[in-house]
């Protein structure tokens, strides 16, 4: 078995582990955040060990669908325990638990955007990476190709040189 596949293999394992955490409404988060951070960190490795970008975005969507469920749970938990903290504290904390639950939401929504900027930027560094690496062997086949065409003009120089003598010689036996 190779190394992709070793990493494959690890990252179902440990999305099966997530996805039973989840299923249970009172999930441990603390748990669920080390399994999701070493799903990341098991990405990050198959990433530079894989060649079908398919499969890697396959799997960054899930680490990102994780990720969002852990907010969306956390900023719930926020909101609910404040909810109940603003009924039981009397009029004039609406407006400020307002204000707070907009506050967190345009935080979501910046965090949101910049992972996806992130990821754009990841995605253009692997393809840059790639197109590098293309480069490079192109120019090596490129290099090999005109050190065979430099032997070649060498052989052809030296026969050329050859025939000139030749030539010169033949002159020389007619004039």
């Amino acid at each position: 078995m190779g190394l992709v596949e070793n990493y494959v293999e690890e990252l179902n394992d440990i999305i099966v582990s997530i996805d039973k955490l989840f299923k249970n409404d009172k999930y441990r988060k603390h748990e669920a955040k080390e399994l999701i951070e070493e799903f990341e960190g098991c990405i990050f490795k198959l990433s530079y060990e894989c060649r079908n970008k398919d499969t890697l975005k396959m799997y960054q969507l899930k680490l990102q669908q994780y990720k969002d469920k852990m907010q969306k749970d956390e900023l719930l938990s926020t909101s609910s325990s404040s909810k109940t903290s603003t009924l039981h504290t009397g009029p004039g904390y609406g407006s400020e638990h307002q204000l707070y639950v907009d506050k967190m939401q345009n935080a979501v929504n910046t965090q949101k955007k910049s992972i996806q900027m992130l990821k754009e930027c990841h995605s253009q560094l692997l393809d840059t990476q790639q197109m590098a690496t293309q480069t490079l062997i192109k120019m090596k086949e490129q290099t090999e190709q005109m050190k065979a065409m430099d032997k070649k003009l060498d052989v052809i120089d030296g026969h050329l040189d050859q025939s000139d003598k030749i030539i010169k010689q033949m002159n020389k036996r007619w004039f």
